[in-house]
């Protein structure tokens, strides 16, 4: 039996060309969480160059697990991020078709990361058309399945791409935003 998955928040194609030609992905709720990764951290394209944006966690001990983390709303970083997003990707071609969705996953106050991170993760798989199945897993796991990275990246139209060339593994909302509901032929 394979290993499941990590919780990502909003990963790139690499980690959703390991779901996606699944019929049913398991994903890790009870793993523990590692800070400074993917967990609660995805990327996108400015203008001028890659930007990381982290949903903040409040603080935690090692053996805390993903289900266990609070997201820390102290500082107005949530809001911050979304207007990242808007700001480069409001000139894209399917912007404005999911910004309802992505405006009010970024403004809901979910109080567990898991929460945040298992919401974003249903929302894409609809936008992508996907119908796989997700379970979770709560069952304690020493590990969890690798990522495994694409081999041969099919490229799409990036807003910034004149400036920079295509960008791969960049955040799922980056496919989304510029290809809608043709976002699925990326993985075909």
């Amino acid at each position: 039996m394979n290993k499941p998955l990590p919780l990502y928040c909003l990963a790139g194609t690499d980690y959703f060309a390991n779901i996606v030609n699944q019929k049913l992905c398991e994903i890790s709720i009870s793993e523990k969480y590692v800070k400074q990764s993917l967990r609660n951290r995805f990327y996108i394209m400015e203008p001028n160059k890659i930007l990381r944006l982290s949903i903040p966690v409040k603080h935690y001990h090692q053996t805390d697990t993903i289900s266990e983390i609070k997201i820390d709303y102290s500082e107005n970083t949530m809001s911050k991020n979304w207007k990242s997003i808007e700001s480069s990707y409001r000139n894209s071609p399917y912007f404005e078709y999911y910004f309802d969705d992505f405006y009010k996953l970024f403004n809901s106050k979910h109080f567990l990361l898991a929460e945040f991170n298992i919401e974003a993760l249903r929302l894409v798989l609809k936008f992508i058309k996907s119908n796989i199945e997700i379970k979770l897993n709560p069952l304690p796991v020493s590990e969890v399945q690798r990522i495994i990275p694409l081999k041969n990246y099919k490229n799409y139209n990036q807003v910034f791409a004149e400036r920079h060339g295509f960008v791969k593994n960049l955040s799922i909302i980056d496919l989304i935003f510029n290809m809608g509901p043709f976002s699925i032929e990326v993985f075909n």
